[in-house]
């Protein structure tokens, strides 16, 4: 009886483990990235966009690392790229640079867009990612923001403004 228990007990385990918080890495990396672009991109990530903001932008938002050292995965990047595909045109850029018009003064982003960069994922149940959101020379600013999961999805818990 005991051995018949044992393979079952490991299944159900295995199941529970398995639930909705477990997804894989990239998964969850993916999709507070998702989350954190559609919170920034809209407006200054202090202030709350309003829904119509958040549902879609008709705006480029262009994205990368934080780090330059620390790249954020292609598989990464094109989960990011799908699962936003009917909120904003999301580009992935290596360097910032690629993102700025530098002929002209203000160093705006290419196509009237916005830059977000984004900080590394730590682990927890509720991660603090650095992020900046850069529009020109003028309109740029630094935040943390944590993000918390809430009935399978990841939500803003908060924003700090940083610097």
């Amino acid at each position: 009886m005991l051995r018949r228990l044992t393979p079952l007990l490991a299944i159900t385990l295995a199941t529970v483990a398995c639930g909705p918080d477990s997804a894989s890495p990239t998964d969850r990396e993916s999709d507070v990235y998702a989350t954190l672009i559609q919170a920034l991109a809209p407006s200054d990530p202090t202030e709350r966009a309003t829904s119509e903001e958040i549902d879609e932008l008709d705006r480029v938002v262009y994205a990368g690392s934080l780090d330059e050292e620390q790249p954020i995965s292609l598989e990464v990047q094109a989960a990011v790229v799908e699962q936003l595909e009917d909120f904003a045109t999301v580009r992935f850029v290596d360097e910032r640079a690629e993102a700025i018009d530098d002929t002209d003064d203000r160093e705006p982003v290419l196509e009237d867009g916005v830059l977000i960069l984004l900080g590394r994922v730590p682990s927890g149940r509720k991660p603090s990612v650095d992020a900046e959101r850069y529009v020109d020379i003028e309109d740029t600013v630094h935040v943390r923001v944590t993000v918390e999961r809430a009935d399978g999805d990841w939500d803003v818990a908060s924003v700090d403004r940083l610097g």
